[in-house]
């Protein structure tokens, strides 16, 4: 009788586990065919309670970070009222690629995610390591780097560096009424594995000055008055 009862108990535990797992696959089923017919804000809901359903399910995980995306491509009130955050898009995708690393190759070429080119994070996802000399080069090439702390007009500044060698180093000045972006221009200079910045034209009577990539994509550079600089613009902080 023991063994029998045990059995059946075990038989409507995997019932109760198919259906969850059929509960999640319908919400995500569901927010595709809102999503197809370009209602992202219901979509989101839909997928947000897939990933609830079943947080192993990386489609679901993938599907809600392609929609925050899409919502984010659609202009600042809309990062603002749904989170439409760069970290929160990259939050669900990671989980994604880590309950399915196949999703690697579909993220490449979704333009839903283009949004999160530009970030530390996506680089990670492709493959490449700061600790690797070649991929740090291409890391800040392909970022989008602003200063850490945002103020009342966003990012205080940031660093462009192009693909030529060159870079791009801008600041807000904010001691008048107007706010003006001041920029400077300079070049990457690469030595093995140490990176320097050298500008044209000196800040606090320098014009070089070393870069230091965290593992965690933080871009410090010792000297600067406003750094380090990450790939988070702060959106909805100003």
């Amino acid at each position: 009788m023991k063994r029998t009862l045990t059995v059946l108990l075990f038989c409507a535990s995997l019932l109760a586990g198919a259906a969850y797992a059929q509960s999640a696959r319908d919400l995500n089923t569901i927010g595709f065919r809102l999503y197809a017919e370009g209602r992202y804000a219901e979509a989101l809901e839909y997928f947000e309670s897939a990933v609830e359903a079943d947080p192993t399910y990386a489609l679901a995980h993938y599907n809600y970070a392609c929609t925050l995306g899409v919502l984010r491509d659609m202009g600042p009130e809309f990062v603002c009222r749904y989170d439409a955050y760069k970290w929160r898009i990259l939050d669900y995708l990671e989980e994604s690629v880590r309950l399915d690393p196949d999703r690697t190759e579909r993220m490449k070429d979704d333009p839903d995610l283009e949004c999160v080119h530009d970030t530390f994070r996506y680089q990670r996802l492709l493959g490449l390591s700061p600790n690797d000399p070649d991929d740090a080069l291409l890391i800040l090439q392909r970022v989008s780097w602003y200063a850490f702390n945002a103020g009342a007009f966003g990012p205080a500044g940031g660093i462009t560096f192009h693909e030529d060698g060159t870079l791009t180093l801008w600041k807000l000045d904010v001691s008048t009424s107007e706010v003006t972006r001041l920029e400077h221009t300079g070049r990457l200079s690469v030595t093995g594995a140490e990176m320097e910045m050298v500008l044209d034209d000196p800040i606090s009577g320098r014009r070089r000055f070393p870069l230091e990539l965290s593992t965690d994509g933080v871009l410090s550079v010792p000297g600067l008055p406003f750094q380090p600089f990450i790939d988070d613009p702060r959106d909805c902080e100003a």
